[in-house]
C-alpha cells in the first residue's frame, strides 16, 4: 500500500466512525499511522489509542464534546498525483489554532506548530479541523 493511501484510508475510517458516533474506531497499526495518532492525541483531537488484545489492531478512542465530534473534518492534502510541500515561511502564514496540519519533514512526522518550533518545512500529509 502506498503511504498516502494508508493515511487517506485511516482518515476515512475515523471519519466514518465519527459519523456513526462510535466511541472507538479499530484500525490496523503502522508506524506512520501511530505517529499521526500521537499528534492527534497530543493536540486534543482524540482521547488516545491502545492496542487490541491480539495486537493486530489499534483502538482509536474518539473524542466528543456535548454529543458532537471534536473533529469537524479530516482531509488528505498530498496525494500520489500531487504532493504539496510548504516552506517554513508558508507555515507561519497557515499556522492557525483551529486547523491542524500534519507534515512529513526531515525530522519526522510533525504538526505545523512543532515544525515551526524546529524551523523545518515539509510535505503536508493531512489537515484536521
Amino acid at each position: 500500500m502506498i503511504v498516502n493511501d494508508a493515511i487517506a484510508d485511516m482518515l476515512t475510517h475515523i471519519r466514518n466512525n465519527l459519523r456513526q458516533k462510535n466511541a472507538v474506531a479499530e484500525y490496523k497499526p503502522t508506524l506512520l499511522n501511530l505517529k499521526i495518532l500521537d499528534i492527534l492525541h497530543h493536540e486534543g483531537f482524540i482521547r488516545g489509542y491502545k492496542f487490541s488484545l491480539n495486537k493486530k489492531h489499534v483502538l482509536i478512542l474518539l473524542k466528543y464534546k456535548e454529543g458532537k465530534s471534536i473533529i469537524q473534518s479530516l482531509k488528505c492534502i498530498s496525494k500520489n498525483s500531487k504532493q504539496i510541500f510548504v516552506s517554513l515561511k508558508v507555515l507561519h502564514k497557515i499556522n492557525n489554532i483551529f486547523v491542524l496540519y500534519i507534515l512529513s519533514t526531515s525530522r519526522g512526522i510533525l504538526s505545523q506548530t512543532e515544525a515551526i518550533k524546529q524551523k523545518v518545512g515539509g510535505k503536508v500529509l493531512c489537515q484536521i479541523k
